[in-house]
């Protein structure tokens, strides 16, 4: 029996989306409505998270300029996807010289509002909220069975409503 989908052109008039309902350890089916608009619960910035720079202290007092997370313009705080799954699921470039800021995943840490799972893909410095490789709204933490079963096993179904994430 087909589902009946809320944005099958990405224009959802809903004030709670179906995303908001669900539990972690709850079962997200692949094509499955929770699945393909899981987006409208996402929240990326237009242009990709700033980096912030620290200083690192090395082998014999060596001082090294290194990159210790992003933050947005509303002070949330994001990390570079995995580069490997990123590769694999997002398709950011491989090589870690080919993998700049304009050209990566993220994944929120922590959000001003307390809500999280936000993921975001750019590609050129572009949002990307169309492709089949772009970053999807996460239901339960990575790192654990849960992500697995309700955000990774689903994702073989790569056919998401385009144009659902918020964008500020």
């Amino acid at each position: 029996m087909p589902q009946d989908f809320d944005c099958p052109t990405g224009n959802c008039a809903e004030e709670e989306p179906d995303c908001h309902s669900v539990q972690v350890g709850d079962t997200i089916e692949a094509g499955s409505k929770l699945h393909r608009e899981r987006n409208k619960c996402n929240r990326c910035p237009r242009t990709p998270p700033r980096p912030v720079h620290i200083e690192k202290r090395g082998f014999r007092g060596s001082v090294e300029t290194v990159v210790s997370h992003w933050t947005d313009s509303e002070g949330n705080t994001w990390a570079a996807d995995n580069p490997l799954t990123a590769w694999w699921y997002h398709g950011d470039p491989f090589l870690e010289a080919n993998r700049d800021d304009n050209n990566k995943t993220f994944r929120v840490v922590s959000t001003v509002s307390g809500k999280g799972g936000w993921q975001c893909t750019y590609r050129g410095g572009v949002l990307d909220d169309q492709s089949e490789l772009m970053g999807t709204y996460d239901y339960a933490p990575a790192g654990t069975s849960a992500h697995v079963s309700m955000d990774v096993t689903p994702h073989s179904d790569r056919n998401y409503t385009p144009n659902l994430t918020e964008q500020f």
